[in-house]
């Protein structure tokens, strides 16, 4: 299933795309394999350290990886990226019910790794929206795609709440592209994918399905 996911993916972006996406050290070997049958580079794994210790056995879990794989017409933004990202999480810090919902920061630095300004990031599992958010602090369109109702009405509000704080001159128009399902030149489910120009795929949970 992942590997008909990233391909569904790679086929929404442009060249010059890169993807991020959340996973566990077992996704990240499968993803390895997955890139390799694609022809697609290899993923960097990277490390996000919650700086809080979770749940677990004989090691406490505090830490979940994540994948950045990039096309071959990437290119480079910021040349001293480390792959250990510290970014503190406790379930004091969310602002939905969603059971993966990330720090708004964290995609932050997603975006700004991949993309510049004004490019188009897709999500195509939005979940509360973060990335959304994200894309707003940091000066990007956002496509969200989402199939849970409640978890999409969640991010619809979040979105606009943020917008209406004037963290970007936005049209309405902008808004309601930020808070729709698809646009006119995004109008595919998960799955099915055959949206194009895309600049980057954020996808801070794939594993949802």
């Amino acid at each position: 299933w992942l590997r008909e996911q990233v391909g569904a993916l790679v086929k929404a972006c442009k060249p010059s795309a890169g993807l991020w996406m959340s996973l566990d050290w077992r996704g990240a070997m499968v993803l390895d394999v997955v890139c390799a049958k694609l022809n697609l580079r290899e993923p960097k794994i990277g490390v996000w350290d919650k700086e809080v210790i979770g749940i677990g056995g004989v090691l406490r879990n505090s830490y979940e990886c994540f994948a950045v794989v990039v096309l071959d017409g990437w290119e480079k933004l910021i040349s001293s990226e480390r792959d250990v990202w510290e970014h503190r999480w406790t379930q004091g810090g969310r602002a939905s019910d969603h059971p993966a919902e990330k720090p708004v920061a964290l995609m932050e630095r997603a975006c700004r790794l991949l993309c510049r300004q004004g490019a188009t990031v897709l999500d195509p599992y939005m979940g509360s929206g973060t990335t959304g958010i994200a894309c707003i602090r940091t000066g990007r369109r956002f496509i969200g795609i989402e199939r849970d109702p409640e978890h999409f009405a969640t991010a619809v509000k979040r979105i606009r709440d943020e917008l209406a704080q004037g963290s970007l001159n936005l049209t309405s128009d902008g808004a309601e592209r930020a808070g729709s399902h698809a646009s006119d030149d995004s109008t595919v489910p998960p799955h099915n994918s055959s949206i194009s120009g895309e600049d980057a795929v954020i996808s801070p949970d794939p594993n949802r399905e």
